[in-house]
C-alpha cells in the first residue's frame, strides 16, 4: 500500500471558519429544525421531558457527507504517513494530502449549521422520500429510518439539498447514482428556489467567488 508523506501542520484555514460565521451572521438557525444559536455558537435549548437542558455548541454539517464525497478520490484508498511516522488513511489522508479535496470540503455551498446529534444521524444515513406514517424523529418534520439508514428531510429543505448535490456533482470529482440523480432532479423541480436560498447563494459568491448555478 502506497504511503504518502504529509506535512505535520493542519491544512484547514481559519478563514474558512470565519467565512461560515459571516455567512450566518444575520440568520443564526440550524439547517433542519431552524433552532436558534448565539453569536458565539451556543444553541438555544429546546424543552424536552426526557432530555437535560444542557448548553450545546452548533456544528458545521456537510449536506453531502465527506465519505460520499471521498469515494471517487484515490487518496481515500491510500495510506499516508507524516514526518513523525503516524499513519493516516481514508478521510484523514484526503484531508491532509489532496488539494482539490481540501478545497471541496470547505465549499460553503455544502456547509450548514446543525446540532451534533443531527449531524451524526445525517452522516450515517442517505436522503430519501418514504412513508410518513410513523412519528417524526423530532418536531421539525424530519423522519429517520434507523434500520435502513434513511433520512427524509422536511419539504422546505429538499430543494436546497437537491441543488447542493447537483452543484457538487458538476463542480468536483463526485458522482451520483442514477437513482440519486433522479431523486434530486425531482426535488429540484418540485421545490423551487426560495428568496432565502437565493440570498445565501449571493453571500457565498461574495465570500468565495463561486455561485451554485442551480440557484436562479
Amino acid at each position: 500500500m502506497l504511503l504518502l508523506t504529509l506535512p505535520t501542520s493542519s491544512l484547514f484555514a481559519i478563514s474558512a471558519k470565519q467565512s461560515l460565521q459571516d455567512l450566518y451572521a444575520t440568520s443564526r438557525i440550524t439547517f433542519f429544525c431552524e433552532q436558534p444559536f448565539s453569536e458565539t455558537g451556543i444553541l438555544q435549548p429546546i424543552a424536552h421531558p426526557y432530555q437535560a437542558m444542557l448548553p450545546e455548541t452548533v456544528h458545521w454539517m456537510h449536506i453531502v457527507p465527506l465519505k460520499q464525497l471521498a469515494r471517487d478520490y484515490a487518496c481515500y484508498q491510500q495510506k499516508c504517513v507524516n514526518k513523525k511516522g503516524k499513519i493516516f488513511k481514508g478521510l484523514h489522508c484526503c484531508k491532509q494530502h489532496d488539494v482539490l479535496f481540501q478545497r471541496m470540503i470547505k465549499d460553503l455551498h455544502n456547509l450548514v449549521p446543525e446540532t451534533k446529534q443531527l449531524k451524526q444521524q445525517r452522516a450515517h444515513s442517505v436522503f430519501a422520500e418514504f412513508s410518513n406514517s410513523s412519528s417524526p424523529s423530532n418536531r421539525c418534520q424530519l423522519f429517520l429510518d434507523k434500520k435502513r439508514r434513511r433520512l427524509e428531510p422536511p419539504p422546505s429543505k429538499r430543494g436546497m439539498i437537491a441543488r447542493t448535490y447537483l452543484y457538487m456533482k458538476d463542480t468536483y470529482p463526485f458522482t451520483l447514482s442514477a437513482e440519486e440523480t433522479a431523486l434530486y432532479w425531482q426535488w429540484h423541480q418540485r421545490y423551487p428556489v426560495t428568496p432565502a436560498e437565493r440570498e445565501r447563494n449571493e453571500k457565498i459568491f461574495a465570500l468565495q467567488g463561486r455561485k451554485n448555478h442551480y440557484v436562479q
